[in-house]
């Protein structure tokens, strides 16, 4: 009897510190473990990677584009336009070159559009032109009125989340920050809420 608590009593000290050293350890092979487990996702995030890349690519030719075009577009409303940008969002140098590119572009294809429609469907000469004219007004229009609805909805962001900074402001200076550090954690908290 006596052997028998003197094996119980060693399996459970051997058992104690076989735990208590899985425990010492295990943090690490956690570690292992969550390595091992982002591998595979880590081949998604590379190709959600090459995506971005490939679509922002793409994105900077069709502005290298649309401000070729837009570059020949100068005239009088070119504060109004930069103004209109602004207020939507959009604060690169070229937004207004591609901007009127963009305008330029859609009033083209919309022409031809219009003029491929009036060439199938039976009309007078009136219709047609009535027709073409109407589509190249519209292709005209499109990217202002997009840009508008942009800045309706961003101004209504603005709206909604300036009374949330201003309170965040006032807790963050009174609790000792400075004006710039209360900025700049107020933009921090911000940005985590409304885009704009």
């Amino acid at each position: 009897m006596h052997w028998a608590v003197v094996i119980l009593i060693a399996v459970s000290a051997s058992l104690l510190v076989m735990g208590v050293s899985g425990l010492v350890v295990d943090p690490e092979t956690r570690l292992v473990r969550r390595r091992l487990q982002a591998l595979p996702t880590q081949g998604v995030r590379l190709t959600e990677l090459r995506e971005r890349r490939r679509r922002r690519k793409s994105r900077e030719s069709l502005e290298a584009f649309l401000e070729a075009f837009g570059a020949r577009m100068g005239g009088k409303g070119q504060v109004h336009l930069r103004d209109l940008l602004l207020h939507a969002g959009y604060r690169t140098a070229s937004a207004g070159t591609v901007f009127m590119g963009a305008r330029l572009v859609l009033a083209g294809g919309c022409f031809f559009g219009g003029l491929l429609l009036a060439g199938l469907v039976e009309m007078t000469g009136q219709q047609r032109l009535l027709l073409i004219a109407g589509a190249t007004l519209l292709g005209w229009m499109i990217p202002y009125l997009l840009v508008k609805r942009k800045m309706r909805k961003r101004q209504d962001e603005l709206q909604r989340a300036m009374p949330d900074a201003l309170d965040l402001m006032v807790v963050c200076v009174e609790a000792g920050l400075g004006l710039n550090q209360a900025l700049v954690r107020v933009g921090e908290e911000m940005d985590r809420v409304s885009r704009t």
